[in-house]
């Protein structure tokens, strides 16, 4: 990642870009900070009640709506303002549909503020009611509202009656709740969020489950609530979900398969708020700093990148002889390759490490051992600041990672 403004002290609580809207600047949170970025230059707006939690941010033609700490604000390029619900209801999220605010509040009520009205009316609001398990978080997707509560997500449209200008879709209920608001995220015309069962869904007609066993396990342990956001990268579009305390991992909706990021010294991967805008994709770290994600660079702000992939071989009960190892890589430069194995009935081997030339080249390792017990783990890695891509791996000339 390529770092685009560090705000020293603030942390980024939230993100935002849409073209058309604040001349397509890039509409940044950091403590209790609003500002605007045009990718190079700053700029300080105003300020805003800090809960040291996520802000969330939508916008129309004319505004931008921000839902923060409980309280609902809107920027219209001139002037900051806070709008207050009736009875001082407490925001709990906000998204934009036809040019309206809709901000909900945890009880379940949802309210929405007409283009250009400057107060919320009392009688513009409903009340999601099919379950009583209050309101967590809002999205919209296509013309349909998505009410999500803890135990079920409710489907709303448009009816084009000012008068009620939304209603629920008859037989849309869906039995299943989120654990956490900031685990929804609307991408590719879904969206996708963590269950209160601990398991990571996709919502199409129904909710399909996505996680792994694998991925299931780490989120059982996490140690608070997950978070997650969204980036495009060489064309794979990736659902980042961050485990406190466990990890961070990436579901890539090409491929379906996950992968786990992390930053330099760090369980975790540094970014915690993002998405793809007109400057490309960017998030946002607890430090105060913004960052580009760009595949053209070759470390992390100057921090080391780990690539590392790894495979089973499966031997069977009786010793094998590993006799070689051959990494088919190709290389901007010069780079060092390391390899590492395990067995079942062993722990990690000492590292190999092997100086392989620029272009496409094969890093071969020989005399490996014998392995013990029903399979043998590879992995293979590189933290030189190059251009890498590995192409395959063979064992024994024979076994094919």
């Amino acid at each position: 990642m390529v770092k685009m403004h560090a705000i020293a002290g603030k942390p980024i609580r939230g993100l935002y870009q849409s073209d058309g809207v604040l001349s397509n600047k890039l509409i940044i949170v950091a403590g209790n900070t609003l500002y605007l970025s045009d990718g190079a230059n700053l700029e300080t707006v105003g300020t805003l009640p800090d809960d040291n939690d996520t802000v969330r941010i939508a916008a129309t033609f004319e505004r931008i709506g921000i839902a923060t700490a409980g309280e609902f604000w809107v920027y219209d390029g001139t002037k900051l303002a806070k709008l207050d619900l009736p009875d001082d209801r407490a925001v709990v999220d906000v998204d934009v549909i036809n040019s309206y605010f809709v901000v909900i509040t945890s009880p379940g009520q949802f309210y929405w503020l007409a283009p250009g009205a400057s107060a919320f009316d009392a009688l513009d609001f409903a009340t999601a009611e099919a379950l009583p398990d209050g309101l967590r978080a809002i999205r919209r997707i296509r013309d349909d509202v998505f009410l999500f509560g803890s135990q079920s997500i409710e489907v709303w449209q448009s009816t084009g009656d000012a008068d009620s200008l939304y209603q629920r879709a008859p037989g849309r209920l869906i039995d299943r709740g989120v654990q956490a608001r900031e685990t929804v995220v609307a991408l590719d015309n879904s969206v996708i969020f963590l269950g209160e069962d601990g398991l990571v869904y996709r919502l199409s007609d129904v909710p399909k489950r996505v996680s792994t066993n694998g991925i299931e396990e780490r989120i059982a342990e996490r140690s608070d609530l997950c978070s997650a956001f969204s980036y495009t990268s060489e064309g794979h579009l990736f659902y980042v979900l961050t485990i406190p305390s466990v990890g961070t991992y990436a579901y890539d909706l090409s491929t379906e398969i996950w992968c786990e990021m992390a930053s330099h010294d760090s369980i975790v991967f540094r970014g915690q708020h993002g998405f793809d805008s007109a400057l490309g994709s960017v998030c946002g770290d607890a430090l105060g700093n913004v960052y580009r994600f760009d595949r053209l660079a070759t470390t992390d702000d100057g921090l080391p990148i780990l690539r590392l992939i790894s495979g089973t071989i499966h031997t069977g009960a009786r010793p094998i002889p590993n006799g070689s190892f051959s990494v088919h890589v190709g290389l901007s430069e010069e780079a060092t390759i390391r390899l590492r194995w395990r067995d079942a009935r062993s722990d990690w081997s000492m590292p190999r490490s092997q100086t392989v030339r620029e272009g496409s080249e094969i890093a071969d390792f020989y005399r490996l051992g014998a392995s013990r017990g029903a399979y043998r783990h590879f992995e293979v890695s590189c933290s030189d600041p190059v251009f890498l891509r590995i192409s395959g791996a063979v064992a024994n000339e024979a076994w094919t990672i």
